[in-house]
């Protein structure tokens, strides 16, 4: 099994540039520890895999872009929870990135696009997203 150390080498070893930034270094080693340490989570029929960005529902297997999946793993770990703009900024892109006021709805929109069943992924107008388990 390979460890993390051997996980952040080989994603730098297949990056086509050869010195790296400090900034750089670390958003590597963040996306190596998100691959490797969060567990896949499953709600509704819908699996999120961390380890390759993938969502599975039914037979289907789609690679979602990284931070739709972050965005749409941050809310299916918090279910029942309607997430502010803010909160999925805070918890979904790294410090100091400059989020654009309509990027969480393109997420949200592009999330919406992808499920089958949309009904768990709910928009509460003036206040935010949220994975509903409980749906009635």
């Amino acid at each position: 099994m390979m460890s993390t150390i051997d996980n952040i080498l080989n994603k730098i070893n297949g990056c086509e540039q050869s010195v790296f930034t400090k900034d750089e270094v670390i958003k590597i080693i963040q996306d190596v520890v998100i691959e490797t340490e969060l567990q896949p989570i499953e709600s509704n029929g819908v699996i999120l895999q961390p380890k390759h960005c993938t969502i599975v529902q039914g037979d289907e297997v789609k690679l979602l872009p990284k931070k739709v999946f972050k965005m749409l793993y941050y809310l299916m770990s918090n279910p029942n929870v309607f997430a502010t703009r803010k909160d999925i900024i805070d918890n979904c892109w790294d410090k100091g990135v400059i989020v654009g006021a309509r990027t969480i709805d393109v997420h949200a929109y592009k999330i919406k696009s992808i499920l089958k069943n949309k009904s768990h992924f709910r928009t509460h107008k003036g206040v935010g997203y949220g994975w509903v388990i409980n749906h009635t």
